[in-house]
């Protein structure tokens, strides 16, 4: 098991932060030996500007040449730089119909997904992470474009309202053990009760943050990542979806106002 080949997919729009989310993904791949592949999707809708038949398939033959130069101009430079064989694939279409086949046809073990800009975050780059949370099972990360997963630099790995039964995963255990130690635990109190639960991780090696349940948790937690130096964020998806209203909400405030990777297992 210790030769596994983690099958890895990026789901990009080709925008400025794409090189970066290869990179920080390039990181994690060769933390748990993991194969990458960069998807992109565009709309036929924004390819398609005029109800002609002639003018519709020259539109298409130019975005397809288009997107191949574009992949090729962000991938080809990397793949020089690493020992990694990066590859690529596109699709035109339905957007979230693309996506959903592409999980189903591949089954990756990992999708990463781009942060998008705050201001951005209630548009289409929530509606596609909500999607593909939904449809993927397993492992997605949401890399950011500031705070980027480098090869010079340790993985300190920090734990939202994680418990120990959260590394039950072969994949989540690989990528533990190649973590900077202690790790953070980073926990928002429900009830007075929570404070009894110390320390999930029942291990010595982990320094556990405390946050009483207010409208300052998420700022707090934001600089408290920060201060320690947390590069990868783990939340443990089954926690939020048993209180969606609290949860969620606060992941998503912390995915906007933060610059660390969260990683959805």
């Amino acid at each position: 098991m210790k030769n596994k080949k983690y099958k890895i997919a990026v789901f990009t729009d080709l925008k400025k932060s794409a090189s970066e989310t290869i990179k920080s993904t390039l990181k994690l791949a060769k933390i748990i030996n993991g194969d990458i592949e960069v998807f992109n999707v565009k709309s036929l809708v924004e390819i398609i500007k005029r109800d002609n038949q002639l003018t519709a398939v020259r539109s298409l033959k130019d975005q397809h040449i288009l997107t191949r130069q574009k992949l090729i101009k962000l991938i080809e430079p990397i793949n020089e730089e690493s020992n990694i064989d990066v590859k690529f694939s596109f699709a035109f279409g339905n957007v979230k119909k693309e996506l959903a086949s592409f999980i189903d046809q591949n089954q990756p073990d990992i999708i990463v997904l781009g942060k998008r800009r705050p201001k951005l975050i209630n548009f289409i780059g929530d509606s596609i992470t909500d999607f593909v949370l939904q449809k993927h099972p397993g492992l997605i990360m949401i890399a950011d474009q500031k705070n980027t997963l480098k090869d010079s630099n340790e993985l300190t790995l920090g734990l939202l309202n994680s418990r120990k039964e959260s590394f039950s995963s072969e994949l989540v255990e690989n990528l533990m053990e190649k973590t900077e130690m202690p790790l953070r635990s980073f926990k928002v109190l429900q009830h007075e009760e929570d404070l009894r639960e110390s320390n999930p991780l029942n291990t010595k090696k982990a320094i556990e943050y405390v946050f009483e349940q207010n409208d300052q948790a998420v700022n707090s937690i934001s600089n408290y990542l920060s201060r320690s130096k947390v590069n990868l964020l783990f939340v443990k998806r089954n926690d939020a979806e048993k209180n969606k209203s609290n949860d969620n909400s606060r992941v998503k405030k912390l995915i906007a106002k933060s610059d660390v990777s969260i990683l959805f297992a």
